[in-house]
């Protein structure tokens, strides 16, 4: 008898209900009906977390459009999704989301050989198989662990979106290897809301087919991965809408199920459906924001998605998110809201969150997955100068930084050679080891989040210069401890005392010049108060 699980009806989605401690798994059906009752999807993985969310939008794409803004209106304000709309579409396609059916298992592509079989931590980033650097997990490729199906469901949904390009299993034929899919250099945004219910219904775009659409496809057109019969080929081609896309199947894989009950230990993972090139990604993806490279060489598409990298926050990027100047490309879904806020169907003075998943790569190697967050006043999806100031406080905080940079190295310099014949790359490990920069940086993060909320609420008294002010404060204060830790690392000789007084007062002094500016303590800035 072939083994069962399926996603409809068994527990498997992380879930943290509102007033619970601790999370829950649900089953799909329960995840939605309750999702007024939900704070949360819970899973500790960023990509895991950002994939479950783009499956979900899928369902509730298939059963509630929504077509107009007007229907979108309706399903925001009745407050919970009908169990009944659910109940019918599940039960039709119930069988499609069975993770061991036979002919159509879910997310995956039947038929492939076992012989082609991996270890199953291949499915996740996060565990130390193949090409994978040791990070958190230590689990080896000769003794993976056997997943259990609720895991191994997630893992698969998580894979199918952030598949990393590189060397895969494959079919007489066909290539050795298979391209990443397109959000694996993309922070996936997601806009929360109070609920589960809340996040979900504020991240469904407008969805017709109507001309003009990034995705202007009939529904009728577009099918999510689990109403397709065809399996999945190792092909390029093009979504066929919106559906297509949220449920992009970037990979052909195949579980085997061991024992009873059932658990997973291996998986055959395939090359899938690939973007061909021209394909104009960013006109089709909906939740990753994108900046236009002037310099991109002939038939290379000069829009790259703004990412995460080692070393740098993602807020340090909220203007290519939120701007709609030529060049830059923001998320669909805060567009649409910008909409639905003008339309008044959200409160003015609402504060939502802005999440940010994804992963950094350098090839096929992965070196870090991330989730951050930002406070979402919907004040910048209206009025574009927030967001110009928004943009020159990170070019204030960048300025700074280049400050302290060049001032650490002077004092590194004075440090080992008071004559300045001090060999470069001598100085240059010197401040490398002082650490001077991240601390600076990692200092910023609560500041920066803080002036991103304030600067709204008191942008009316002269272009919010209280909260100017405070975010030139946390800057000059930020940059003058980074530096001072660097002086004491120094200072315990007499050499290190006079370098400390030769560097010193040009970089407070500089520093100063640039916070006193932003501030308005010396240049009043002027700014057109948005009405």
């Amino acid at each position: 008898m072939n083994p069962s699980f399926n996603l409809v009806h068994e527990p498997w989605l992380p879930v943290l209900y509102t007033g619970e401690p601790l999370s829950r798994e649900v089953s799909l059906f329960e995840a939605l009906r309750d999702a007024h009752r939900i704070r949360e999807l819970a899973d500790p993985s960023p990509l895991v977390t950002a994939a479950l969310h783009r499956l979900l939008l899928a369902v509730l794409h298939r059963v509630y459009g929504p077509a107009t803004d007007d229907d979108w209106a309706a399903l925001w304000e009745a407050g919970w999704f009908a169990s009944d709309s659910l109940e019918n579409y599940l039960n039709e396609w119930e069988s499609r989301f069975d993770l061991f059916d036979p002919d159509h298992p879910f997310y995956q592509t039947p038929g492939l050989p076992e012989t082609s079989a991996t270890t199953i931590a291949k499915l996740g980033h996060e565990f130390a198989a193949g090409n994978n650097p040791l990070l958190f997990d230590h689990s080896q490729d000769d003794a993976p662990a056997a997943m259990e199906p609720a895991e191994a469901a997630r893992r698969l949904v998580a894979h199918q979106a952030f598949a990393v390009g590189g060397l895969v299993s494959r079919l007489p034929g066909e290539s050795a290897s298979a391209n990443s899919s397109h959000l694996v250099k993309a922070a996936v945004v997601l806009v929360r809301g109070r609920s589960l219910f809340e996040t979900l219904v504020l991240n469904l775009v407008q969805y017709n087919g109507s001309a003009g659409q990034p995705f202007a496809f009939a529904p009728a057109d577009d099918l999510p991965a689990w109403e397709r019969d065809e399996p999945v080929r190792f092909a390029d081609r093009k979504p066929d809408g919106y559906l297509d896309l949220l449920t992009w199947q970037s990979r052909r894989i195949l579980l085997f199920p061991e024992g009873s009950p059932p658990r997973v230990a291996r998986a055959a993972i395939m090359g899938g459906f690939q973007f061909p090139a021209g394909s104009d990604v960013p006109r089709w993806e909906t939740m990753a924001g994108y900046r236009q490279r002037k310099d991109a060489p002939k038939n290379v598409d000069p829009w790259v998605p703004v990412g995460f990298s080692p070393g740098r926050a993602l807020w340090r990027d909220t203007f290519a998110l939120l701007s709609r100047e030529e060049g830059f490309g923001g998320p669909q879904v805060l567009r649409d809201l910008a909409s639905r806020r003008d339309y008044g169907y959200l409160e003015d003075d609402r504060v939502l969150e802005l999440a940010a998943f994804g992963l950094a790569t350098d090839r096929a190697k992965v070196f870090l997955w991330r989730r951050e967050e930002l406070p979402l006043p919907l004040a910048y999806l209206q009025h574009q100068d927030l967001v110009v100031i928004l943009q020159r406080a990170v070019e204030v905080a960048e300025e700074v930084g280049r400050h302290l940079r060049s001032g650490v190295f002077r004092l590194a310099e004075a440090a080992l050679a008071p004559d300045g014949n001090a060999d470069r790359s001598r100085v240059s490990a010197l401040v490398e080891s002082l650490g001077a920069e991240p601390a600076y940086w990692a200092r910023l993060d609560i500041p920066f989040r803080r002036f991103m909320r304030d600067l709204p609420r008191v942008f009316a008294d002269r272009a919010g210069k209280s909260a100017r002010e405070a975010w030139a404060d946390a800057v000059q204060s930020a940059a003058r401890d980074a530096f001072d830790r660097a002086v004491d690392s120094l200072a315990t000789t007499g050499r290190g005392y006079r370098a400390a007084a030769a560097a010193g007062p040009a970089f407070f002094g500089s520093v100063s010049q640039v916070v006193d500016q932003f501030a308005g303590r010396t240049t009043e800035v002027h700014e057109e108060v948005p009405a």
